[in-house]
């Protein structure tokens, strides 16, 4: 597109958002044009996205200098545009470093608004630079902006805010308190313990103080996590649940363990009956870690429930579960094989091959005959796992099976 600065100005007022679209592109060939940039400017704020989209490109190919920075945070104040403010903060945040010395002394302007939009996008940056002087603003007489600068620190994951975070949770402001709780669950450094267990016994913070403790990783947040799972209401277990889970996988091995035997010492008939139940629970992830932790407790009350929730969301951990019932899983399974369906059958097979007990022999070589042949080869993989001379003969006969995988898995073994 040749047209001049004129005709352009036109084509951006044009009713059709495909010749402003094409009026945005021409403007990219006459960047030096002092007019150019006012005309950038509106178009940030075009009620079509693929033009603000276009307009955004183009800023994007000029100087990352004072004054356009100021131009772009005068934006921000555009409170009846909401596409241009927007627009303003995409620029800056995809600028990155090279626009923070123009915008971090913005987080002392007079317009709160502003502050807190800075503060904002000084987060989405992820600069550590910014760092210090977000700290600075975490006294910030707007609460909405301190809010945004706990919410920054909590994304760009510094550890020397980690002290300054702690002590907002001894503020008597919910707000403040949640947003450094997600921010100290962010950043995940074991200094922040203490302070959030000191929250648990605050019924609006209890639940955020659980599940950023599971984030942590450190072996202290287990004790009040047990505690939680032990005595707290269906909602805080819910949480308790899976912030243990979440822990565990922050474990090193040995801690596992550990963790495992404390929560012997507090498993019961009610804790196992809640587990249980939360095989049902409508929020998948709680069902997920009621999975976990019942395998690792070795319930075998808890297989029906769990074949019940069988899916491809949740196999592996049901697999994992039943494994770690080892033998004891045995007889409970074999009483659910006459309602077993065909892929039921086949991860029953493989879980016995996986628990490599004699006592599953006789089962697997009845599976041997089974009609589907996923289950068939299943049977034979987990025979062969097993290593019994009782089960020789009838994998001879896998040799003539119809399905070559069930030959070659009766081979194999």
């Amino acid at each position: 597109m040749s047209e001049g600065i004129e005709e352009i100005q036109n084509a951006l007022q044009d009713t059709n958002a495909e010749a402003r679209l094409a009026a945005v592109e021409a403007l990219s060939h006459h960047l030096g044009k002092p007019k150019i940039f006012k005309m950038l400017l509106e178009v940030l704020g075009d009620s079509d996205w693929r033009v603000r989209k276009a307009a955004i490109s183009v800023f994007l190919k000029l100087p990352c200098d004072a004054p356009l920075a100021e131009r772009l945070i005068d934006c921000l104040a555009c409170s009846d545009n909401a596409a241009k403010r927007n627009s303003a903060v995409e620029i800056l945040i995809q600028q990155g470093e090279c626009a923070l010395p123009f915008i971090v002394p913005k987080l002392t302007h007079l317009d709160k608004e502003i502050r807190k939009f800075i503060a904002d996008i000084l987060g989405d940056i992820g600069s550590h630079r910014a760092v210090p002087d977000l700290m600075q603003s975490l006294n910030d007489p707007d609460e909405n902006v301190q809010i945004a600068v706990v919410e920054a620190l909590g994304k760009i994951h510094d550890t020397h805010a980690v002290e300054a975070l702690a002590q907002l949770l001894r503020r008597e402001n919910a707000l403040i308190q949640y947003a450094a709780l997600k921010a100290l669950q962010n950043i995940r450094d074991s200094r922040a313990v203490d302070p959030i267990i000191g929250l648990l016994g605050k019924k609006i913070l209890e639940r955020a103080a659980l599940e950023a403790l599971g984030h942590l990783g450190d072996f202290r947040a287990v004790n009040p996590i047990l505690q939680a799972l032990s005595h707290g209401s269906k909602k805080i277990k819910d949480i308790a649940t899976m912030s243990l889970v979440a822990l565990y996988h922050r474990f090193s091995q040995d801690q596992k363990m550990k963790l495992i035997c404390r929560l012997r010492e507090v498993y019961g008939k009610d804790l196992s009956l809640y587990l249980i139940a939360s095989l049902e629970d409508e929020n998948e992830q709680v069902r997920m870690a009621a999975i976990e932790i019942l395998g690792w407790m070795g319930e075998t009350k808890a297989i029906k429930g769990l074949l019940k929730c069988f899916n491809d969301q949740t196999q592996d951990e049901i697999i994992a579960a039943l494994i770690n019932m080892k033998g004891e899983a045995i007889e409970p399974l074999l009483a659910e094989l006459p309602e077993a369906s065909d892929r039921l059958r086949e991860i029953i097979a493989r879980v016995f091959g996986e628990i490599g007990d004699r006592k599953a022999v006789g089962s697997l070589i009845h599976f041997l005959s089974d009609p589907d042949g996923h289950v068939r080869q299943s049977a034979a993989t987990a025979l062969g796992r097993i290593k019994d001379p009782l089960a020789i003969r009838p994998l001879l006969n896998l040799l003539k099976d119809p399905y070559p995988n069930v030959q070659e898995a009766a081979v194999e073994v």
